[in-house]
């Protein structure tokens, strides 16, 4: 069988002839085998579908063998799917927070607010297993407004409760920034939640950035206006040019995690690190690592001079009630 599809892979790389032009095609195979993936030619046509998918993921010309785990997947996805319609009605989802740290004066300036689903019967599911899911659905930009309006309403209370002026910064999806009514609906819940706007810190990242440059600009400078802060998220990993960090009204760079992980190790990524940081400081910009999980690591930051830093050696994600026992006494965490 496997070579039967490797020849039926193969022939269909072959030019075709059409009025003297070579025209290809690509083809993505699924297989499903009777009586092993299925005893009816229904079933084994759904198998041999899910299968095909799987190879079109891998790329062209490719081909796939149907497996209980496809089905898996499949049946995980539509439950998840069909549940995240009652999250939000039904407040499954609850905000965690991530402290942020000034890395000169070793205190804390802010947290970052991440999304956690607490399902009744499935119990805690994870961001990475429903947000491309909810990206798909568009049901993200529901869930994105409840996260915003939720993390505008703590930090909010928090700051009022220790006169602190600390930032919540808050990862915006693509769908949820290009959508038409997305300023509008920042100023609305600053509104509502009387929240100084330079205490909301919105993470967009560099593929919004350079979705549609004048687009982009148009809407960064209305929400600039509001007088929010703006962090490029992941920055490094993504479309990284100086043409839009010269024209975008930007607040702060996020080191992605993968360079801030090979610091100690890899000579290219101190490297990597130390350009971002002095770019940054040419631009005026502040700059954060995320994902700092050594001492090691915080050291080498704090030599490049880095501004902010972020990540479990300093504090893992917590839920409101321990956050606030454990990090609103203005204390940084023991070296």
């Amino acid at each position: 069988m496997y070579q039967l599809v490797d020849d039926i892979v193969s022939i269909s790389k072959q030019p075709i002839d059409v009025q003297h032009l070579d025209i290809r095609v690509s083809l993505s195979v699924g297989v499903a085998m009777y009586p092993y993936d299925g005893e009816t030619s229904d079933t084994l046509m759904k198998h041999a579908d899910m299968a095909m998918y799987r190879a079109k993921e891998q790329g062209k010309n490719q081909y796939q063998f149907f497996n209980g785990e496809m089905d898996r997947t499949v049946s995980q996805k539509t439950m998840i799917e069909t549940n995240l319609y009652e999250a939000i009605e039904q407040k499954q989802f609850v905000l965690f927070y991530q402290p942020q740290f000034d890395v000169q004066t070793k205190k804390l300036i802010g947290m970052e607010a991440l999304i956690r689903w607490i399902h009744p019967k499935l119990g805690m599911i994870s961001p990475g297993v429903f947000i491309p899911i909810a990206e798909e659905t568009g049901q993200i930009i529901a869930i994105g407004e409840w996260v915003i309006e939720e993390a505008c309403r703590q930090i909010k209370r928090w700051n009022e409760q220790t006169g602190l002026s600390l930032r919540m910064s808050v990862n915006i999806s693509p769908k949820q920034f290009l959508k038409e009514n997305f300023v509008e609906h920042i100023r609305a819940v600053l509104q509502q939640t009387q929240l100084p706007p330079d205490q909301l810190d919105l993470e967009i990242t560099e593929g919004v950035a350079v979705f549609n440059e004048q687009y982009t600009i148009q809407k960064l400078q209305q929400l600039k206006q509001l007088g929010v802060h703006i962090s490029i998220d992941d920055f490094g990993t993504g479309y990284s040019s100086l043409s839009y960090l010269r024209k975008f009204p930007i607040n702060r760079l996020k080191i992605a995690k993968p360079f801030i992980d090979g610091i100690t190790e890899e000579k290219e990524d101190v490297a990597v690190v130390k350009a971002i940081i002095v770019l940054a400081k040419n631009l005026k910009l502040r700059v954060i690592a995320e994902g700092v999980e050594t001492l090691s690591q915080f050291h080498i930051l704090e030599t490049l001079q880095c501004d902010e830093i972020q990540g479990y050696v300093f504090g893992k994600p917590l839920d409101a009630d321990a956050f606030e026992n454990t990090y609103l006494q203005n204390q940084f965490p023991n070296e």
